[in-house]
């Protein structure tokens, strides 16, 4: 976590979070983007597409903020496993509430 401050540009840092995941969306390079709320925190969900080899780990990453305070939070698995784990995985990420 980094605790950037009350002068950090939390809303400019966000929308560039979204945009950014929704260009790497229309492009190909993730498979889906979320506007999520983890309790307080505000952030981007994001799903990798599956990498080229099947050992290579595939993830779900929440960027975003509480306040001020960066949070990244990241499940993965090997890429083989990703299908059959992956709502356990989101559940994982999407259980951790900020308040």
């Amino acid at each position: 976590m980094n605790d950037y401050g009350s002068s950090f540009p939390v809303d400019a840092s966000l929308k560039s979070y979204t945009d950014a995941a929704k260009k790497e969306k229309s492009e190909g390079k993730i498979e889906d983007c979320d506007e999520v709320k983890l309790g307080k925190a505000k952030g981007i969900l994001r799903i990798e597409k599956t990498p080229s080899s099947n050992t290579d780990p595939q993830r779900i990453t929440f960027q975003g903020y509480f306040g001020s305070i960066g949070i990244n939070i990241v499940a993965s698995s090997a890429a083989k496993d990703f299908l059959a784990y992956q709502s356990q995985l989101e559940s994982i990420v999407r259980s951790c509430k900020w308040e």
